[in-house]
């Protein structure tokens, strides 16, 4: 009798199997993340200017529940919930929860107020230094004791960064207005976004949980607190946001208004479990750096069809900025596989 035998290749060959199939998800990851934000950038336009719905902290509630809604659904639809031993609890600690969704309606408030009160330009260079916040944050927690990191930065890795900064700030430094107070506003966008990207990153690795299972976690915490704030600025007291013919529950409400906000809210899901998604397949810092190649791409395509009769110079700017930015991003994931020993290619050998 002859003996069969099955071919499961070398261990080289699995293990490269493994690396593209996690590089392939994460790239799914990100372009799901991509195409959600630019889906929910075009719907609130919609929104707020097409159809005059100016009360964003109800929108953003509206986002919040229908994440919590959503993910619910499908949490006892797939048997999740069923799934998980009574005697374990829950898999995402409660504080954890708490913090994780009480900073991100924070982080998503501050971003707001701070792009009503500056300029866009003002707005993209507070998002600017998210990067070496995060950066610190990790640091301090990690020297302090308060919580373990084997993230290093190489001197390679932070001139990409840095490369990336650079093109950003030529992109958008010829718009750039600001308040005393739009300042101090645009501080906070710093801290509580680099906070809840901070308190994110690791979480789905460490706690062993899928993306959606962790935005599914803080889902609650985060539409309680949307509420507190939706209800002051938007039923009580609704001139502080400028609206000052009536309240949310004034307001006429059309079909294309309900369409358009389903179409926001929709898209809000996806970007909350993929931007988890993406945080805790690569970090914090790595999603910040995709979040400013989504802001350049932005840029360019504003150059293309916009900014053709913008000064000579205003345009070379920016293309030299978006340029930049570009190149830093290719330099930076270059940097990260090859740290990663996913590649071999050293695009910044001569340094």
């Amino acid at each position: 009798m002859k003996s069969e035998t099955v071919s499961v290749g070398t261990p080289a060959q699995v293990d490269a199997e493994g690396v593209l199939k996690s590089a392939f998800v994460t790239f799914i990851w990100v372009i799901a993340n991509i195409a959600a934000s630019t889906s929910v950038v075009m719907a609130n336009k919609a929104v707020i200017q097409t159809y005059g719905f100016h009360f964003v902290p109800t929108l953003n509630l509206c986002h919040y529940l229908t994440t919590l809604i959503f993910l619910e659904i499908s949490s006892r639809a797939s048997g999740t919930e069923e799934s998980e031993p009574a005697e374990a609890g829950p898999r995402v600690p409660r504080t954890e929860a708490i913090i994780l969704g009480v900073s991100s309606v924070a982080a998503i408030s501050s971003q707001n107020l701070t792009l009503a009160l500056n300029s866009v330009g003002f707005y993209q260079m507070s998002k600017l230094l998210i990067i070496p916040a995060v950066i610190v944050m990790d640091r301090v927690s990690h020297n302090m004791g308060w919580r373990e990191s084997n993230k290093t930065y190489s001197g390679k890795t932070l001139f990409s960064l840095f490369i990336v900064a650079i093109g950003f700030w030529l992109s958008a430094v010829g718009d750039v207005q600001l308040t005393t107070l739009g300042f101090f506003v645009g501080m906070l966008l710093v801290l509580f976004t680099a906070l809840f990207q901070f308190v994110q990153d690791g979480r789905v690795k460490r706690l062993g949980v899928s993306p959606s299972e962790l935005t599914r976690a803080f889902a609650g915490p985060q539409a309680l607190a949307g509420l507190a704030l939706q209800f002051p600025f938007d039923v009580m007291l609704p001139e502080l946001t400028g609206n000052l013919d009536s309240n949310v529950f004034r307001f006429e409400y059309t079909t294309p208004l309900l369409l358009a906000l389903a179409a926001s809210c929709l898209s809000a899901v996806v970007i909350q479990v993929t931007a988890v998604g993406v945080i805790g397949r690569t970090s914090a810092v790595t999603y910040q750096v995709i979040g400013q190649v989504k802001t350049l791409l932005a840029i360019l395509g504003g150059f293309f069809f916009f900014d053709t009769a913008a000064p000579a110079g205003a345009l070379m700017l920016k293309v030299t900025g978006i340029a930049a930015g570009l190149f830093g991003a290719t330099l930076y994931a270059n940097q990260t596989l090859k740290e990663r020993g996913q590649v071999e290619t050293d695009l910044l050998g001569c340094i």
